[in-house]
């Protein structure tokens, strides 16, 4: 039911802490230790340890740090994950990008710049003020 169904290797690590289902909608600020997926509407900011994932039915507007990123649907806002990003086709990406690496299928839609780092950042659930 809640398979990820994204990468073969399999970047998602740790747990699975928050989950906004298909046809849900939430605004604010998360905040977790461990990853999270959204396939439904979200708006606000993301900040996570481990793992974002963005279902092909999620689509967020939002500002993201988190560790792993990897996006089927569609967000909008400045996204700064410090090991992966990852955009599956049928993505849409409207906003900057800073990762360590960064790999797009064909069929996505980027629009926005993109910072390559060749060390990684260090991401923390801090609450966003």
């Amino acid at each position: 039911m809640f398979g990820f169904g994204f990468r073969k290797e399999g970047v998602v690590e740790g747990k699975l802490n928050c989950i906004v289902g298909e046809e849900s909608t939430f605004s604010g600020n998360i905040n977790v230790k461990g990853s999270v997926r959204i396939d439904g509407e979200f708006e606000g900011h993301v900040v996570a340890t481990e793992s974002l994932l963005i279902g092909k039915a999620g689509v967020v507007k939002a500002g993201v740090e988190v560790k792993d990123l990897m996006v089927a649907g569609t967000i909008v806002g400045n996204l700064k994950a410090t090991e992966r990003v990852e955009l599956h086709t049928g993505a849409r990406v409207d906003g900057d990008i800073e990762t360590r690496s960064l790999v797009v299928d064909e069929g996505v839609v980027f629009n926005g710049k993109c910072l390559m780092h060749e060390e990684p950042q260090e991401v923390s659930a801090q609450p966003v003020a």
